[in-house]
């Protein structure tokens, strides 16, 4: 019986094949390295080199051979990281290189793409970062034209795979929802943004939602996989409204991905994307299940702790510091003894205050623990104001979501229950929940996800949510 979905993963970090089953659970997972490529043809230049990503693929894919029966995968996805594409001719062949979201050479558009087009955030929800896809696309107008005019369309990285496994060009929607040229009225392309960009809108395929069977596995990529032909190729795309839904997130219930940056993003049936939302740094990205967007606001998180910990408890290695932190954390007491941490050290403004000759290491942990939960407070007060809606708790994923005493303070600060979510790989599940009624198994994601038994782990608020109240 047909009843796994193989998840195609590619992050910046790892390409990754999991095939997950109709219960939710991981039967094999396999991963190689994965790194941005040097540009041969652009100084300091970073690409994708989608050729050898496939070929990683496939290798994964292979190997899963070793963990289970491969006649059991009735369904394939694939999921990436957002705004990374390119130009192809018609038979998808790529005409330019996959400019990755590391290379800096977009910078030097922003500024004319800005000017082209006023009041962008208000229609695109999103934030200028130069590795937008809008500013690939204005780099290659202004550099390589030739290869505009005769470019057939724009495949995003992950339809760039679902066409070589399908032949059929498509757009999944998640994807151009990182673009910068979608309307999040329409919940699509936008034709103003089109227009003033002077590209066609024909350069974009047709818009799929998660879930759709975009075509069958194509004998050739069968091949390379090591699966058979003929099974359903399921769009999904970007693996942040995945992990979203895979984290067994409903409407309205905010998402804390703690990482080395910490993103509280909500599933919100409305949000509008105001000066206000802009200036405190909020984008708002489609859902994958359409008609929700995703609101959220993003800032350095373990990334921060990871640098106290090497100044301040590098005489522990591995587990050892983090645990001599969150002990030495908890001596300390709520307020640190009244030392706090302020700003912002990814710009060299993060400071201290309140040091004296008695100050500990265990207070200056707790201090970063403390502003780091206010940060979520002030993200989740600001995301509640602008969605219209009150959160009863939030959920916890990623490497955050194990440090008990940073968890603890956050469940405090926020006066609300922190629902820790201890599920490898929330990403890919969410993608195959999506792929599963492809393979005829649950009726519809949301089935697919209830049968995967989602059970987080409730943590309360303490005696110490008065002090920080």
């Amino acid at each position: 019986m047909a009843d796994v979905v193989l998840v195609l993963d590619c992050g910046a970090t790892n390409v990754r094949a999991i095939a997950i089953s109709a219960e939710g659970r991981i039967l094999g997972i396999r991963s190689v390295p994965n790194s941005a490529s040097h540009d041969p043809a652009f100084p300091d230049g970073k690409i994708w080199d989608h050729n050898r990503i496939w070929r990683d693929f496939s290798e994964c894919s292979r190997a899963l051979k070793m963990d289970l029966d491969t006649n059991r995968i009735g369904a394939v996805t694939v999921t990436t990281f957002g705004v990374d594409g390119t130009l192809v001719d018609r038979d998808g062949n790529p005409l330019h290189p996959v400019i990755s979201w590391q290379c800096e050479r977009t910078a030097s558009v922003m500024e004319s793409v800005a000017a082209q087009i006023p009041g962008l955030y208000q229609r695109c929800g999103l934030q200028s970062y130069p590795f937008n896809t809008i500013y690939k696309l204005a780099w290659l107008q202004k550099h390589r034209p030739e290869i505009v005019s005769k470019a057939y369309a724009w495949l995003f990285i992950s339809n760039i795979f679902l066409h070589r496994m399908t032949g059929i060009l498509a757009t999944d929607a998640t994807m151009a929802g990182t673009s910068m040229l979608t309307d999040l009225a329409t919940y699509s392309f936008s034709a103003e943004t089109l227009a003033a960009l002077k590209l066609n809108s024909g350069l974009f395929p047709n818009v799929v939602e998660a879930g759709t069977v975009v075509g069958e596995l194509q004998p050739s990529a069968a091949a390379d996989l090591g699966i058979s032909a003929g099974v359903p190729v399921v769009s999904t795309g970007h693996d942040t409204q995945f992990a979203l839904f895979g984290s067994g997130a409903t409407e309205n219930e905010p998402v804390l991905s703690s990482g080395t940056w910490e993103i509280l993003m909500v599933r919100a049936r409305q949000v509008t994307a105001t000066g206000t939302l802009k200036n405190r740094g909020v984008t708002i990205e489609f859902d994958s299940e359409k008609s929700l967007y995703n609101p959220g606001v993003m800032w350095i998180a373990s990334g921060l702790v990871e640098s106290l910990k090497r100044m301040a408890f590098s005489n522990h290695e591995g587990d050892a510091a983090y645990e001599a932190m969150i002990t030495e954390g908890k001596s300390a007491g709520p307020g640190s003894g009244g030392l706090k941490f302020s700003g912002d050290p990814v710009s060299n403004q993060g400071s201290f205050s309140g040091i004296g000759l008695n100050t500990t290491r265990g207070q200056l942990a707790r201090a970063v623990f403390e502003h780091l939960s206010f940060r979520t407070r002030d993200a989740l007060t600001l995301l509640e104001d602008a969605c219209g809606f009150k959160a009863k708790s939030i959920l916890c994923v990623g490497g955050g979501s194990k440090n008990r005493l940073w968890n603890q303070i956050r469940a405090d600060v926020l006066n609300r229950p922190v629902r820790l979510v201890d599920r490898k790989e929330s990403t890919a599940l969410g993608a195959a929940c999506f792929a599963m009624p492809a393979m005829g198994v649950h009726r519809n994601p949301r089935a697919a996800l209830e049968a995967a038994g989602i059970v987080p782990v409730e943590l309360e608020p303490g005696d110490e949510a008065k002090f920080y109240n």
